[in-house]
């Protein structure tokens, strides 16, 4: 019989054309913070248009008052497949709707820091895309669940000008055309304009697929020299909205393989833009590569709440830190934050999305009994690994049942790799124990006088036969 794979639940999820009005009916309520532009742009026949958002909490001010604050730049659904990155810009949107004093008191426990946090938000000023792929989107809504590129086969994540048109040995155009041409997209098209004229601190792309956040560089296994402060950042909210489980740093590195024309690079490299950060929020190693829509958005109300209200709250996370970076604008008389935050736990249910100044409560469903069962179920496939640890290849033991891809390293990190054996009868040997922490796709290799490294195997591996990529 023919494998049914995951589809979208439209009861959870919203369809492009509901993204579409919601946004538009949120920022119609609260034009006193909020504007909204349709923009278009065409290339060869083919168009495409984006809404973009501005977002001003401490109330709409000129262009003049605007270029003395903190400009931000988010950008949800640039890969069609990932539909869970629009429903944070949902909630996100439905926060910023809130009376800056009721937003602050739902965001942050203390009164130090609702007084920190009300101070940066009337300093500042967002640009919001809620779904750059609108056109790849529409085909996923017509069944190609697996479709990440735009309207017309190109991925909009490799048309940016920075190492274009670089192919790895393997180059998979099915995953990541890049086009005739740097910019010949209309999607990417509207993003550059926005970007030039806006001129933002900050730019956040969000996208599924993995647990990391990543900084440039994508085309080079490094980070850039000297940008240790956007590490820092990073690793502060790896530690408050990951559990410390995301992979953090350069995506070239961090993934075992380089991206080419990505926007990351070009927006740090040609627009110098401060902090330039990619964020992977989702991504199930459980799923066949198949299996999109599993392996890219959460199936369960209670997984797409957990997903949504923490990475809606994640961007008041960032605000609350970024003034770490010396070129970010800092608001006088703003205080340095603590070392440690209340956790935020307040938000949404799942599907109301509030246009009022009113809220339901939400509280996280509690993290410590998921892991608990999820230590189970590892110490039971655990007694079933045995693997042991060379220098040569990398393969899956009883990770197989998972359907985890082949973990890929880049030769450049000369890590430790992982081959399956069979297990000897007439030698002593040391073996490892497997650990498959199912959220996250962390394999966790212990040996005999060594440690593998972690980043390598935190999130999906990109490289699949046929593969399916993240960012």
């Amino acid at each position: 019989a023919k494998r049914e794979w995951a589809k979208p639940d439209y009861n959870l999820y919203n369809t492009l054309f509901d993204v579409n009005s919601k946004v538009s009916a949120i920022v119609q309520e609260h034009s006193d913070t909020m504007t909204i532009e349709d923009v278009e742009a065409e290339d060869n026949g083919y168009r495409a248009e984006i809404q973009v958002v501005t977002v001003e909490p401490g109330g709409l001010t000129d262009e003049a008052t605007q270029s003395k604050k903190t400009r931000l730049f988010f950008n949800f659904g640039q890969h069609a497949r990932e539909l869970i990155t629009s429903e944070v810009c949902l909630r996100l949107l439905s926060l910023l709707a809130m009376p800056i004093d009721e937003l602050v008191a739902r965001v942050a426990q203390r009164p130090d820091e609702q007084q920190r946090l009300k101070l940066i938000l009337n300093n500042v000023v967002l640009k919001i895309v809620p779904m750059e792929n609108q056109m790849g989107r529409k085909k996923v809504e017509a069944g190609d669940l697996c479709e990440r590129k735009n309207g017309r086969g190109v991925d909009p994540n490799r048309n940016w000008e920075v190492d274009w048109g670089v192919k790895a040995p393997d180059y998979d155009p099915n995953e990541e055309y890049p086009g005739t041409r740097p910019f010949s997209e209309p999607e990417a098209q509207m993003i550059l304009t926005q970007l030039k004229a806006f001129n933002p601190h900050g730019w956040v792309n969000v996208h599924s697929g993995m647990k990391a956040l990543f900084m440039p560089y994508d085309h080079l296994a490094r980070i850039p020299d000297g940008e240790d402060v956007m590490y820092s950042i990073l690793s502060d909210l790896n530690a408050k909205h990951c559990r410390g489980k995301c992979a953090v740093g350069s995506g070239g590195k961090s993934v075992g393989y380089l991206a080419h024309g990505t926007a990351t690079d070009y927006i740090f490299e040609r627009l110098k833009i401060p902090l330039v950060f990619t964020w992977e929020i989702y991504g199930n190693d459980r799923a066949h590569y198949l299996d999109c829509f599993n392996m890219f958005n959460p199936l369960s109300a209670d997984g797409y709440e957990d997903e949504v209200n923490n990475w809606s709250l994640a961007f008041f996370s960032l605000m609350n830190i970024m003034h770490q970076h010396p070129r970010i604008p800092r608001p006088e008389g703003l205080p340095e934050p603590l070392q440690r935050s209340e956790p935020i736990q307040n938000s949404f249910s799942a599907r109301q999305t509030p246009t009022g100044s009113s809220g339901v409560r939400y509280t996280f469903p509690p993290y410590q009994s998921k892991h608990e069962k999820l230590k189970q179920r590892i110490e039971e496939n655990k007694r079933n690994s045995q693997v042991q640890v060379n220098t040569q290849g990398v393969t899956k033991s009883a990770a197989d049942e998972f359907r985890l891809p082949e973990v890929r390293i880049n030769d450049a990190l000369k890590q430790p790799q992982i081959e399956k054996v069979e297990k000897p009868q007439d030698e002593s040997v040391n073996y490892m124990n497997v650990i498959m922490l199912v959220s996250v796709g962390v394999i966790i290799g212990l040996a005999s006088g060594g440690n593998l490294n972690l980043n390598m195997f935190k999130g999906k591996s990109k490289r699949r036969s046929p593969r399916q990529m993240p960012y």
